[in-house]
């Protein structure tokens, strides 16, 4: 049994050891993050604690009037025990990442799946009219370079044929030997003509030819091509049309006319995601900063050291 105004530091083992810190069993909250534990058991014994008056459990834990390793072990399993809940809230308050001016911050998400059938109806009525007015001038250009070359290819046989119907009639003169006239006179008081002279006439013959002559003129042709080249370069076909004020004006008139839309879905999902954050007003920017300053001015690991006093010391000097 040790005095009861035994200090902390009079009980320290003797030589290297872990402090209550040091020897928390897992779990603790600030596991991850890994702080430098040795330096802070040597801040709670040397500096916080070590002149406090230990209390009556750590007579369980003494050989030789001092704590061995497995009595602090002990020890920080007991207090790791009481005050981890603590330690985890107020480890996750002080560790987490805020804005000192915002004292409202809401993430929503929502995930829907419908199903079914979804039908919009749109009832119009009276007159509709679009109107589109131009000015200017429109121009459309077509460019072309190089040969342009229409072939035509025939064959087979091409025939003229020329019908007559009808009469030719060809004129022959005739010879003196065949074709006499005679010349006569009338004598003082006779009423009889008598040959008084003869001359020779020419006769026309007359020659009909048969109807339906035909001429025809055959032509032969294989493989016959027909080829018609134009050659141009940066030729340029353009038509232009101009107009001021131009309306052209497309009127539509109906009366209870309706427009259906329906659309079909199945799991069909829609996922939405909302983040409102700022000040909502209450608190004003200024008193937003004293705040923040007052956190700032909290320290975990002193309370830690408190809330190890009222395991291991008496809460007097």
């Amino acid at each position: 049994m040790i005095p009861i105004e035994t200090k902390l530091i009079d009980i320290l083992p003797e030589g290297t050891f872990n402090g209550f810190l040091k020897s928390m069993p897992t779990g603790a909250p600030w596991e991850e993050d890994s702080p430098d534990l040795d330096s802070l058991d040597a801040l709670y014994l040397y500096q916080h604690s070590g002149e406090k008056f230990v209390a009556p459990l750590m007579n369980m834990f003494l050989t030789n009037g001092k704590l061995t390793q497995a009595g602090i072990t002990a020890c920080s399993k007991m207090a790791a025990a009481l005050w981890f809940p603590k330690w985890t809230r107020l480890w996750n308050v002080m560790t987490a990442e805020y804005n000192p001016l915002e004292n409202y911050n809401m993430h929503e998400e929502e995930d829907t799946n419908p199903t079914g059938t979804e039908t919009t109806e749109l009832e119009f009525t009276g007159t509709e009219t679009d109107t589109n007015t131009k000015s200017g001038s429109e121009t459309n250009t077509l460019a072309k370079a190089g040969t342009e070359t229409k072939t035509r290819t025939e064959s087979g046989t091409e025939t003229d044929t020329l019908s007559h119907t009808g009469n030719d009639t060809v004129r022959t003169q005739g010879t003196a030997a065949n074709n006499k006239e005679e010349n006569s006179v009338y004598g003082f008081n006779s009423s009889v003509a008598v040959p008084a002279s003869e001359t020779t006439v020419n006769t026309d013959t007359t020659v009909t030819t048969t109807p339906g002559v035909t001429d025809t003129n055959n032509k032969t042709f294989t493989n016959r091509q027909t080829s018609d080249v134009e050659s141009y370069t940066n030729r340029q076909d353009t038509d232009t049309l101009t107009f001021t004020n131009r309306q052209d004006q497309n009127q539509k008139t109906f009366t209870n006319r309706k427009n259906t839309e329906t659309k079909s879905f199945e799991d069909r999902n829609t996922h939405r995601e909302l983040d409102r954050s700022g000040n909502i007003g209450t608190v004003t920017a200024q008193d937003m900063y004293l705040q923040e300053l007052e956190v700032a001015k909290y320290n975990f690991w002193l309370q830690v050291f408190d809330d190890l006093d009222s395991t291991v010391c008496l809460d007097c000097y």
